[in-house]
């Protein structure tokens, strides 16, 4: 579970020219729409996601940091797995080193973006490069005048699309519950001698590009500041001048309000039912790991909770429109750890579970009790329950330690 980006790392220091290989695929490559999952424009697309990943099952947004800190000592005998993912965090880091340094990667995937555009639905191709861009936003050596380029992709990919409901009514379009699966590759696959089993789950448009926006939008304001419409040029390299209108346009209330909403209202709340929706449609057809399905979307729905956190904290004025909504975003935010803890349990990935526990039951330790209530929710049911959880969690991995 640990050190699938550690494996990753072997196989670039074995071959260095394997990202650049990967990049040359997906720029040369063109393809047909029936072949759209398929094609080595795609494939080629799939692996980079697995090369640039993160550590296994866990949100970028909250670090390294926050994967190893607690406030509750963790179950006896479990330094060796720190340690360990010390070990994988450095591998992600040295990965997306080596990317960020070939020449050309940035021209690529807006290129490869740009042909895609045209199509009516959505590809894995879309989806890789979304998730490729999101992961390399908590990338610190790039520079965040780079993300500017980026700014039109991600607030195309933020639009509205048609939800996953809409879509399976549709004969024209494919399921995005097919999309976002359609990544995971249940087999073996040897490179120079280094074995990786392929399962990755990458969401869908759905999900990563109002996440890619919150991700750029608030890189540019830690940088820069948050007053953006009242800029006069734009900052040095960064774009021409003549896109500043567009810049600021992207950056407004008037185009980020409606999307806040949006995302908290019907995103994060859609996301989560459809992880809930998935262990029970699956669960009761007896086919596949449900658990696994349905965690991937309450991940999904998590890691987009948080960006809106995130972003609250950092935003200016123009957050009035669309703040008072936040507790509704840490509500599904806390709800969703503690669902992942559930899932990873019933897959027997006690560490996980343990440690997604423990994040709900921290997230309900920073939020008032008098806002919660206002709310309609119940916090101190909730935290209850995710202390549970992560005992139940410490509990068992204590008893595979001494089996």
């Amino acid at each position: 579970m640990f050190n699938m980006q550690q494996k990753c790392l072997e196989i670039i220091k074995a071959r260095p020219r394997i990202l650049h290989q990967l990049l040359s695929i997906i720029d040369s490559v063109t393809r047909e729409k029936s072949d759209a999952g398929y094609s080595a424009d795609a494939l080629a697309c799939q692996i980079l996601v697995f090369f640039l990943n993160g550590p296994s099952m866990w949100i970028l947004e909250l670090g390294e940091t926050d994967y190893l800190s607690s406030d509750y000592d963790f179950p006896p005998g479990k330094t060796k797995d720190n340690d360990e993912i010390l070990l994988e965090w450095a591998a992600v880091k040295s990965i997306h080193k080596y990317f960020i340094h070939l020449q050309d990667w940035k021209y690529i995937l807006l290129k490869k973006w740009n042909e895609l555009q045209s199509e009516t639905h959505e590809d894995i191709v879309k989806c890789s490069i979304l998730r490729i861009l999101v992961n390399l936003t908590y990338e610190c050596e790039l520079p965040t005048s780079l993300w500017f380029s980026f700014l039109t992709l991600a607030y195309e990919a933020a639009q509205k699309v048609p939800s996953e409901a809409t879509v399976r009514r549709s004969k024209s379009l494919p399921s995005l519950a097919q999309i976002d699966v359609l990544i995971r590759r249940e087999r073996m696959v040897t490179i120079e001698r280094h074995p990786l089993c392929l399962s990755l789950v990458v969401a869908s448009q759905y999900t990563l590009g109002p996440l890619l926006l919150l991700r750029i939008v608030h890189c540019i304001y830690k940088t820069y500041g948050t007053d953006i419409t009242s800029w006069k040029t734009l900052p040095d390299n960064t774009l021409p001048h003549d896109h500043l209108q567009r810049v600021q346009q992207i950056a407004s209330g008037e185009v980020l309000g409606p999307l806040m909403r949006n995302i908290i209202l019907h995103r994060i709340p859609y996301v989560k039912k459809e992880g809930t929706r998935r262990f029970e449609q699956i669960f009761s057809s007896n086919s596949g790991l449900p658990e696994e399905f349905a965690r991937s979307s309450y991940w999904f729905a998590a890691e987009l909770a948080m960006a809106v956190k995130v972003f609250e904290q950092d935003a200016g004025s123009d957050k009035e429109e669309w703040a008072h909504l936040v507790p509704k975003a840490e509500k599904e935010l806390v709800a969703c750890f503690g669902n992942i803890s559930l899932m990873s349990s019933k897959l027997g990935e006690y560490y996980l579970s343990w440690r997604y526990a423990n994040l709900a039951v921290t997230a309900c330790n920073k939020i008032d009790p008098a806002e919660a209530e206002w709310e309609g929710w119940n916090l101190s049911a909730l935290k209850e329950k995710n202390i549970a959880r992560r005992s139940d969690a410490a509990t068992k991995l204590n008893a595979a330690d001494n089996q």
